[in-house]
């Protein structure tokens, strides 16, 4: 589920997406966009990565990109034919991204889990739910209801939703990152988003 919360974040920061003005970052380099210590890397030389590569399709140098640093957005993902329309020269990303994570957060999964006393944790979310435009989001979820740290029981049926703005501003990462994917992240803590079902 962290890694589709990361999967909109790197689809609003492409380059086609800010050209069209149909992004909800359009002119947000150097804001703060995340919480303070949230950063965002696309590393294209992990060994074994499963998106590592040496080049984009458009036969760009690829070179590591922090692309959130202490919570501030710093780039966007540019190509060559978007690039020209922004002034800005390609950094090796048409096509997207390579292998894109959240950096490991300060404390730990357990410590996370019990960091409040009543917490969904989603296992699965249904539909697609989410406006690139406007940040707006919201989907069907299935997971469990955690109270005081310990596993209660399963919940269906409900709905989550918020303003990505504001998500983005509310997260908190454990420091449980592994790299199975393209895009990895930790154990991500968004606070305060709403929560309907019975």
């Amino acid at each position: 589920i962290a890694k589709g919360v990361l999967s909109t974040f790197a689809n609003a920061i492409s380059s086609s997406s800010i050209s069209r003005g149909t992004s909800f970052l359009k002119d947000k380099i150097n804001e703060k966009i995340f919480s303070d210590n949230i950063n965002v890397i696309d590393k294209p030389d992990i060994v074994k990565g499963l998106g590592s590569k040496s080049f984009d399709l458009e036969g760009v140098k690829t070179n590591t990109l922090k692309l959130v640093e202490d919570g501030i957005l710093k780039y966007y993902l540019v190509d060559t034919y978007n690039g020209k329309k922004l002034n800005l020269k390609s950094n090796g990303r048409c096509g997207g991204t390579s292998n894109l994570y959240f950096d490991n957060g300060k404390i730990s999964y357990k410590d996370l889990i019990n960091s409040n006393s009543r917490i969904i944790y989603v296992t699965e979310t249904i539909g697609h739910g989410t406006n690139l435009v406007t940040g707006d989001y919201s989907v069907g979820a299935t997971g469990f209801l955690v109270e005081n740290g310990e596993f209660k029981y399963p919940v269906n049926e409900i709905t989550i939703a918020g303003n990505f703005n504001e998500m983005f501003k509310n997260i908190t990462l454990a420091n449980d990152l592994e790299f199975r994917y393209s895009i990895n992240s930790p154990t991500m803590f968004i606070e305060g988003m709403t929560v309907a079902g019975k």
